[in-house]
């Protein structure tokens, strides 16, 4: 390895490690249960002149932006017009076209009290699923599993680009 790719390498973990102890920091100041979800995109969609296009980042952005404001409003209802009332969570892109990966989303949620338990975590599975349904960039598999370990969880959320896999848009601590 060379000087140039080990100083790169040492940056990056770096990088990696400050992501992830700040975002331990920050989320077990709230201290609840958290779920991870994966989103998966599809690779490509029709267009309007019927020609097949490439799904990108920034369409994701978009649509996962989407997911959750319906994700806010299926829990909160009304407050989230009325106060700004949003589900605390982190989300970071994976994969794309230069790693040959679908593109897809993690996501850290705190859940909600009322979902606390094994009939409410059900229910908000349900509310993941329907929300990222209505996508057109929706695939049927996705993953909503309770986080057991934070600290694994949010390492894993920021593994291979450390905080540049971060979309600031949609973080809400």
């Amino acid at each position: 390895m060379s000087l140039l790719a080990s100083s790169e390498y040492a940056r990056q973990k770096l990088i990696r490690r400050t992501t992830t102890g700040w975002l331990n920091d920050r989320l077990c100041a709230n201290s609840n249960q958290f779920v991870f979800v994966t989103l998966t995109a599809k690779q490509c969609l029709l267009n309007v002149d019927g020609n097949l296009v490439s799904t990108t980042r920034e369409d994701m952005d978009r649509e996962v932006g989407k997911f959750l404001k319906r994700l806010d409003t299926a829990v909160y209802g009304n407050a989230v017009k009325r106060c700004g009332k949003r589900l605390h969570r982190i989300d970071a892109s994976h994969g794309g076209a230069a790693s040959y990966q679908r593109l897809h989303r993690h996501l850290i949620i705190e859940l909600p009290d009322r979902f606390l338990g094994g009939v409410g975590f059900q229910q908000f599975q349900d509310l993941v699923q329907t929300s990222w349904a209505r996508s057109p960039y929706a695939r049927e598999i996705i993953e909503v599993l309770p986080v057991h370990n934070l600290e694994a969880a949010t390492r894993y959320l920021v593994k291979g680009g450390g905080a540049d896999n971060l979309s600031l848009w949609n973080i809400v601590l």
